[in-house]
């Protein structure tokens, strides 16, 4: 049975090894053929990249030798001589002379008014062969000439019924003792010359092709431009490339060939098989894997051997491992080597001791631990809740994620800053009980808070009646947000003290909060203010106490901004300028806006309007010199309709009276 498991051990280390040695050598050898087929193609991808520009270099070396050729005619004194005593037949004979010599080129020779005088090419050109079929004006280009400019272009020589023509075309003016008496037009016929294609073949090893849409005018070799590809080079676009690397693919580029106005007249194409690449590719792979195989049969041979020195010291250590298991730790574990397997069976039997002792003390520490536990975690939950009491939402989850550090400090931050306060506190509550004040004060101030939070305001502090509250810190998103929330949260918080008075009226309050609020943004230090042992999260600086003037400034019920506040909501928030105020503590006049409404909104008369089952409900409206005209008129309408309700539509359902 033992030396049954010692085989089994043996075999499975060895097939470990195995194993191990020929996926490392398979991942290897995949990862080389796959890092080899991408070199070559990144090199064959290179080669095309350059031959398309050393094609395209080639054609432009045409171009400017039909250009040279142009010139050289234009210069000819027997040529200028003939035109300016306008002779044409022994201007066609001069002309024919050169059209023999040169075997290659179609001349047109014309006057200063653009009228042909002569049109010399050789007879097997199809130019003029076909030259009825042909439009040959070339209008442009001779005025061009005329007007005393060179222009050397690839001209497409459109046929009337026939075939189009692909020529490289110069039009160069004739001059005489400095005065213009025509112009000379030379084309090099693509149609009827290989010369460039096949000097690009033989310069570059590539097939090459000139294209005129899809039909090929001058080829050397055999490859085709699909109307697909013809459409983007005709739509604008200069090249196209083409890059398969696999068995039948192929490496093509072709470039947009432009007439003088930069319009698509054709295509210059190179065509390489990438045949040749892959046959490298197939080589090496055939290489690479006689390598593997070589590799994955010396690994047998060193996994036999190492897994034969290996064994029998392992199985002494699994024997002694599993005694230890079973909880005998008075067995100790005997291996004579002086290898790793041997400083690994002392470990063993130190761990065996260590463990013994640690048992016994981990028993005596888990008596009282779980409850110890429970109870500091009872504490510390209800601690937390405690304290988020006193603290912002913000601040809080700040502070217990980790996000901000319990210690003295602040910085300069970009805010918007809220006041409100209670008009007349002290005179208004004079008469209420204390009890009846805490209630109504209470109320007003969690549902404000609530308001507040909804927006995402940090509420720095209530004193008494006023309510401070800022926005930026500790959550920033931007100004233009943050001042737009504080102004919807004034309005809110307007909207929402109207229907407290409601409230309060029917549980017999008589007497009536209004508020003022003013609205600020500038810059302020904010942070830990204080000692040590007692700190404050708080906001100081000018634009703080700006912010408190504005709600000490502010109308009845009314929302007070800055110029800075104003200008960031100013396309958001209707408001009424109320030009400029002097206030204590700043000396030099602050502009200010009154808040109206949010732009957009209709039918605002109607938040002084509450349709209930019974009827109409007209709420309390204060009447002052400050209101906007929006405002008088909110008030106006909502009196018209109390009022035609109560005279004119008594007898109609509530639900059914327009508010």
């Amino acid at each position: 049975m033992g030396k049954r498991k010692k085989s089994l051990l043996r075999k499975k280390l060895q097939l470990a090894l195995v194993l191990t040695a020929t996926v490392s050598i398979f991942l290897i050898t995949v990862f080389s053929l796959i890092y080899f087929f991408r070199v070559v193609k990144v090199k064959a991808v290179e080669t095309m990249n350059s031959s398309q520009k050393v094609a395209e270099l080639i054609y432009k070396n045409k171009m400017n030798e039909v250009e040279y050729f142009a010139l050289s005619q234009a210069n000819s004194k027997a040529l200028t001589i003939l035109v300016d005593l306008d002779i044409p037949n022994r201007i066609s004979q001069y002309l024919q002379e050169v059209v023999e010599r040169e075997q290659m080129f179609h001349i047109t020779v014309y006057n200063s008014d653009g009228n042909v005088l002569s049109s010399v090419g050789l007879s097997r050109s199809p130019i003029v062969r076909n030259s009825d079929d042909l439009n040959l004006a070339s209008g442009e280009l001779v005025q061009q000439a005329i007007a005393g400019k060179i222009v050397t272009t690839t001209e497409r020589i459109s046929g009337n019924t026939g075939e189009d023509l692909l020529s490289i075309s110069s039009a160069v003016p004739l001059n005489r003792n400095n005065r213009l008496i025509g112009a000379l037009l030379i084309r090099y016929v693509l149609n009827e010359r290989n010369e460039i294609v096949s000097g690009i073949r033989d310069l570059l090893d590539v097939q090459a092709g000139i294209f005129l849409d899809t039909v090929p005018v001058s080829m050397v070799g055999s490859f085709e431009l699909s109307t697909d590809i013809s459409s983007i080079l005709m739509s604008g676009e200069q090249l196209y490339k083409i890059s398969r690397m696999w068995f039948g693919g192929n490496f093509a580029r072709y470039s947009t060939l432009y007439d003088w106005k930069n319009r698509p007249v054709g295509a210059l194409g190179i065509y390489v098989s990438a045949d040749t690449y892959i046959m490298s590719f197939v080589n090496a792979v055939i290489a690479v894997a006689a390598i593997m195989i070589v590799l994955i049969v010396i690994s047998f041979f060193g996994a036999y051997m190492i897994s034969r020195n290996i064994v029998n010291p392992i199985n002494k250590l699994v024997y002694g491992a599993n005694k230890i298991r079973n909880g005998d730790l008075s067995y100790e574990i005997v291996v004579n080597l002086k290898d790793e397997i041997g400083t690994l069976s002392d470990a063993f039997n130190s761990m065996r001791i260590v463990l013994k002792e640690k048992i016994s003390t981990i028993q005596e520490m888990n008596v009282n631990l779980e409850s110890t536990v429970k109870e500091r975690t009872e504490q510390i939950v209800g601690l937390l809740n405690k304290m988020r009491k006193y603290l912002s939402p913000q601040l809080y989850e700040s502070i217990s994620g980790g996000d901000r550090t319990v210690e003295v400090t602040h910085e300069r931050k970009k805010l918007t800053i809220f006041f409100s306060d209670i008009k007349d506190f002290t005179s208004t509550t004079d008469s209420m009980e204390a009890e009846a004040l805490s209630e109504v004060l209470n109320n007003y101030l969690d549902e404000m808070a609530k308001i507040a939070l909804k927006y995402g305001g940090t509420i720095d502090k209530f004193v008494g009646d006023a309510i401070m509250i800022f926005f930026g810190d500790p959550e920033f998103i931007d100004d233009k947000t943050h001042a737009f929330r504080a102004v919807k949260m004034a309005l809110e918080m307007k909207r929402r003290l109207v229907e407290l008075r409601e409230e309060w009226s029917e549980k017999g309050y008589t007497n009536e909060f209004h508020v003022r609020m003013g609205i600020n943004t500038g810059y302020c230090t904010v942070g830990n203010f204080g000692s040590e042992n007692r700190m404050d999260y708080t906001i100081i600086g000018s634009q703080v106490n700006l912010a408190q003037r504005l709600e000490a400034a502010a109308p009845v019920d009314g929302i007070l901004l800055s110029y800075e506040t104003h200008s960031l909501i100013s396309d958001e928030i209707e408001c009424k300028y109320n030009g400029e105020i002097m206030v204590k503590g700043i000396h030099y006049p602050i502009k200010n806006y009154q808040v109206l409404h949010v732009r957009g909104e209709k039918e605002s008369y109607k938040r002084y309007l509450k349709q209930v089952e019974e009827g109409l409900v007209l709420k309390s409206i204060i009447i002052h010199n400050n209101m906007s005209r929006e405002e008088k008129e909110d008030v106006l309408r909502a009196l018209t309709v109390a009022k035609n309700y109560a005279i004119g539509k008594r007898s109609e359902h509530p639900k059914k009276q327009e508010v």
